[in-house]
């Protein structure tokens, strides 16, 4: 530790809480901690740098802190045990290669977090299965909707392509002829 950043994890437990003294994440503070399974993040952490978890490889459970608002460069990347995740709603962004990993599917506690696409220079924020052998991640899920990432990956949010869709970006629902979700009742707001 220095002072409130959790600098280097030297433990040997395969399932980590993190206290809630920890207010900020180094670089590569877990990376290649091959026998972690589980960490619990306490929503006093507000930063993590990046490769927190580079190279764990045995992580299968991770409980991200309330309070973060990015999760940054190769943050999950070669962590092939971890299939699912769950994205807090303050998270704004994923950067490039945040979730390059084992991941099929992600929760989005937000529709308005956005990711980064592949392109020829750099890898996207997650893989994408877009031939549907689970390689990669295959769903996309908000509220009590589960899309297809596939069809959803180009739009860089769920809040884009449910405007694309002209749904409510708060729940997915349609609206009714006075612009009220017939679901969650807020008014369209885009």
């Amino acid at each position: 530790m220095d002072g409130t950043t959790l600098v280097k994890y030297n433990g040997t437990k395969t399932r980590v809480e993190i206290p809630d003294t920890v207010e900020r994440i180094g670089s590569g503070a877990f990376k290649n901690c091959t026998k972690i399974v589980s960490v619990i993040m306490p929503d006093s952490v507000k930063r993590m740098a990046d490769s927190v978890f580079d190279g764990c490889v045995s992580l299968e459970e991770v409980k991200l802190s309330a309070s973060l608002k990015k999760i940054g460069y190769k943050t999950f990347n070669d962590c092939e045990s971890l299939k699912s995740i769950t994205i807090p709603e303050n998270v704004s962004e994923l950067m490039n290669s945040a979730l390059t990993c084992g991941l099929t599917e992600i929760t989005f506690e937000s529709s308005i977090t956005t990711w980064e696409l592949e392109n020829e220079y750099t890898a996207g924020s997650f893989h994408v299965d877009r031939k549907g052998n689970g390689d990669g991640v295959s769903k996309l899920i908000f509220g009590s909707n589960t899309y297809s990432a596939a069809e959803l990956y180009r739009h860089k949010s769920i809040a884009n392509y449910l405007i694309s869709l002209d749904l409510c970006i708060h729940c997915g629902g349609k609206f009714n002829i006075f612009g009220k979700c017939k679901n969650c009742g807020r008014k369209k707001d885009y």
